[in-house]
């Protein structure tokens, strides 16, 4: 905030998480959900955090990052993940989210994590009523 610096927040929500659930097991969830934080922990800068949010969702925070500059990574993330099999427990998973994301600089220091927060989850409604598999995210951040 000091040095008027962008930072940007993402969540991101498993998309038919239940169904994976249902199908194959809690076992075969967590799995699922541990080798997507490792995906996306070693796709992205070692100064990103990645953190489970509760349930199926990870936020991620990425400094020195315009929300449109977040944007694009999470989706080109999205989609590289949504494109690979894996294997999990002997079974072939494709793992696939949705993402919202939102930022800030210094100048809306009125804007606090909470606001951030739900900024982000704002978005990431939007992306799964508009059929999930996407990244919302606003250029104006």
């Amino acid at each position: 905030m000091r040095y008027d610096r962008p930072l940007a927040l993402a969540i991101l929500d498993v998309d038919h998480s239940k169904a994976i659930n249902d199908a194959h097991g809690y076992a075969t969830g967590d799995q699922v959900l541990r080798m997507l934080s490792a995906r996306l922990t070693n796709s992205l800068r070692r100064t990103d955090v990645v953190a489970r949010y509760g349930g199926e969702e990870f936020v991620v925070l990425m400094i020195e990052t315009t929300s449109l500059q977040a944007t694009e990574r999470i989706e080109q993330l999205r989609r590289t993940i949504a494109a690979e099999s894996t294997e999990v427990y002997r079974l072939t998973v494709t793992v696939g989210f949705s993402a919202g994301v939102a930022g800030m600089r210094a100048r809306d220091d009125r804007l606090g994590a909470a606001t951030l927060l739900d900024r982000a989850d704002a978005r990431l409604l939007t992306a799964k009523r508009e059929g999930r598999g996407r990244t919302i995210g606003d250029a104006a951040d």
